[in-house]
This record gives structure tokens, C-alpha cells and sequence, in this order.
């Protein structure tokens, strides 16, 4: 995906604008009693001034605390926990898939979750020996030799290329910044799904 400057920072500023309507939604939902993605960014400021006053102690709490101090309502605590569940199941029902996994119905309902917790390709291992056909939706190059882990492993490429594509054009390379690179896509867990939750 190669897009110039004007481009990335368009598609920069169309993913910031969703993230902070997903951060407005969970807080209107009553998930989190302050914006997530405000709360993170007050704590960017406190680290870049303690960066630049060169109080390491206060940096080194910053960089390990501050993704995680956006706290959550009961309701949010909650839902993290199904979350969290449903992620598990996502990657350790292996026995009891031996008679779901004959349901593509099933693989597909459940993969935009396996993508969001970052366990895509645990969830399509699990359908590796089993005959899917691609859902009506996709349009790929390869479609006669199409399996589940060929897909999640096309989606995974794409979400890359994406994720790369809708970065900053002006994104520092301090060692600050990478600190808190993690946790601010999305609403879901994991590796690339957010601290949020």
C-alpha cells in the first residue's frame, strides 16, 4: 500500500477520528468514566516533561504505568472480563472444536474477535484440516487453494499494511513514543488490540 505524504496523513487523521469516536462511545456507554485515549495522552504530556527535565524516575513510571491508568466502570470491568474469556476460548478449546469446527458459520462469526485479541491464527489453526470455502465478502488472488489459516494470514498482512499506511507521517522515534506505540488501536486486547481493555 504506497501512499504518498498527503494520503497518510489523511487516512492518519480518518483512524484518529475513529478511535476517538470509539473512546467517546465507552464512555458513553458508561465502560470507562474518562475518555481512554485522553487519559493515556495527559500521561504522554507528564512523561515528555519529564523527558525533557530529565527526571527518570517519574519516565520509568510513566512508561510502565501510564497506558494502564485509564480505569474502568463496574460495567467495563465486566465486559473486560467476557472479553477476556471469550479470548481464552479463542485460543484453548482445541478438544471441544473437533465437532464445531465443522461449521464455517462458526469460524467466521468468531474471527473478527480472534483478530481484534491478536490470536487470528490460533483461532485458524484450529480449522486448519477443515474444508472452508471463502465467505462472500472476500476477493483474494488465491482462491483455489483457500484455508482458514490463508486467510487469517492474508488479513493479517493487509491489517499490517494498514496499521503502517494510517501511522503518523510525523511519528517521533524517541524511545518515549515507542513506549506507548501499543494499546490505542481499537477497543479490543492483546497485541494490537489496545490497552483499553
Amino acid at each position: 500500500m504506497d501512499l504518498d505524504e498527503q494520503e497518510r496523513g489523511d487516512l492518519y487523521e480518518a483512524v484518529e477520528d475513529i478511535k476517538s469516536a470509539i473512546y467517546n462511545q465507552l464512555v458513553k456507554e458508561k465502560f470507562f468514566p474518562k475518555n481512554p485515549g485522553s487519559v493515556r495522552n495527559f500521561y504522554k504530556g507528564v512523561g515528555a516533561a519529564a523527558l525533557f527535565t530529565m527526571n527518570l524516575p517519574l519516565l520509568i513510571s510513566v512508561m510502565i504505568f501510564g497506558r494502564i491508568m485509564p480505569i474502568k466502570t463496574l460495567a467495563g470491568a465486566i465486559a473486560a472480563n467476557v472479553a477476556k474469556s471469550l479470548r481464552n476460548f479463542l485460543t484453548s478449546q482445541e478438544r471441544q472444536l473437533a465437532f464445531q469446527a465443522k461449521n464455517q458459520i462458526f469460524f467466521e462469526k468468531l474471527l473478527p474477535y480472534a483478530i481484534a485479541f491478536g490470536v487470528e491464527k490460533i483461532w485458524a489453526q484450529r480449522f486448519k484440516d477443515i474444508e472452508i470455502r471463502p465467505p462472500d465478502w472476500y476477493e483474494g488472488q488465491n482462491v483455489s487453494a483457500f484455508t482458514a489459516v490463508y486467510l487469517t494470514s492474508s488479513l493479517h498482512s493487509s491489517f499490517n499494511q494498514l496499521g503502517t499506511a494510517s501511522s503518523s507521517p510525523t511519528t517521533s522515534s524517541s524511545g518515549f513514543s515507542s513506549g506507548f506505540s501499543g494499546g490505542s488501536s481499537g477497543g479490543g486486547g492483546g497485541g494490537g488490540g489496545g490497552g483499553s481493555w
